[in-house]
């Protein structure tokens, strides 16, 4: 789940997951969709499944589950900008089933809510 999604290593790093056959989700904030440089339509055009979430004034969150029993959370943005500018933090959580599983449920719920980005070609 991301508010903010440009960051190209990111996006490189899920769309080759995928290709590997890794179950990537990305659902990110509205505003994503149609900004110029956001990962969402590169992902969504390499056919990783993409939904954005409307239904907040921001969809604020920034948040990764990984296998069930870790997630990754904080104020990182997935941009350049959060990995060299910004004062920022996050926290891995490893080997947590539990957290993750109250995680798995807010992305789930937010997911639900959201609308697909199909690809543009």
């Amino acid at each position: 789940a991301a508010y903010s999604f440009t960051s190209k290593p990111v996006a490189t790093a899920l769309r080759d997951a995928s290709r590997r056959g890794v179950k990537v989700f990305v659902l990110a904030d509205a505003t994503e969709a149609n900004k110029a440089y956001s990962a969402v339509r590169f992902l969504a055009n390499e056919r990783v499944p993409v939904r954005i979430n409307g239904r907040y004034a921001t969809q604020h969150n920034k948040f990764m589950v990984v296998d069930g029993s870790t997630v990754q959370t904080g104020s990182f943005n997935y941009t350049s900008s959060a990995a060299q500018r910004n004062a920022e933090n996050v926290l891995v959580v490893r080997n947590a089933p539990a957290i993750a599983a109250q995680y798995d449920a807010e992305w789930r719920r937010l997911w639900n809510e959201g609308a697909e980005v199909a690809p543009s070609y």
